[in-house]
């Protein structure tokens, strides 16, 4: 459930449009790498969403909890209760850690100038939703503009110029890049992660977006990302595969 990590190699919907956060290769990859004798682990897969005719994922009967979805404007303070909520899904905090520090106004210095401007611009149209229960938050899900085109057309660098390519692209896109969600482990029965995507999508679709790439989540129609997804009207984009080989 890291962002920043490689989610395997593509292996299916090389068709498909690029998205940021998510990883790209030639089609003839994965057979070189069975050839070289690495095996198959986990699949992962990428969404795609629709946000004009989503159909809604509130939560059935009456919850006892509730989903605000933030600007931001509202983040600085929420660093840490975020944090939090993905250090119960994940042992691995590096990325997270990095995309918070930078969305809420902080820096990192293992990221170059180019890579804190390129996450700051990103910023004004990022989108957060937040469920709430007894005044503590018990997940989150996490929307950025998609800037793989802004990427492509400043040819992978801003500086000295690519920046204005770059920062029109972004605030031109209409889709909308969704991490995976975390959820507090109390909460692991899948309403309150169906009810953060579908606020998201409402929010995304009223802020000018029109489609949601989410992902990478994993493949198994029994979790609850996948059934979120299927209740919400996604459809499969792009499948990724683990490769490994022991030496």
């Amino acid at each position: 459930l890291d962002p920043l990590a490689a989610s395997g190699l593509l292996v299916d919907g090389f068709d498909a449009r690029p998205a940021a956060l998510l990883p790209y290769n030639p089609p003839y990859y994965p057979e070189l790498l069975m050839r070289e004798g690495f095996e198959q682990r986990g699949q992962w897969r990428a969404y795609a969403l629709d946000l004009g005719t989503a159909a809604s994922l509130r939560a059935a009967g009456r919850p006892t909890w509730s989903i605000r979805v933030l600007g931001r404007e509202d983040w600085p303070a929420l660093a840490d209760p975020i944090l939090d909520l993905y250090r119960q899904v994940t042992d691995d905090l590096g990325a997270w850690q990095t995309v918070v520090a930078l969305l809420t106004g902080g820096t990192n210095p293992r990221f170059s100038l180019e890579a804190q401007l390129a996450i700051r611009w990103l910023q004004p149209r990022a989108l957060i939703a937040l469920a709430w229960e007894a005044g503590e938050p018990i997940g989150a899900v996490l929307g950025l503009p998609d800037n793989s085109r802004g990427l492509r057309r400043a040819n992978g660098r801003l500086l000295p110029f690519g920046w204005l390519p770059y920062r029109m692209a972004v605030r031109r896109t209409r889709r909308l890049r969704v991490l995976p969600a975390a959820v507090a482990a109390a909460q692991q029965e899948g309403r309150v992660e169906q009810a953060l995507y579908g606020a998201l999508a409402e929010a995304a679709a009223a802020a000018g977006f029109d489609i949601a790439i989410v992902g990478p989540l994993e493949t198994e129609e029994t979790t609850t990302s996948a059934q979120a997804m299927n209740a919400l009207g996604a459809r499969p984009l792009q499948t990724y595969q683990m490769c490994e080989k022991y030496y």
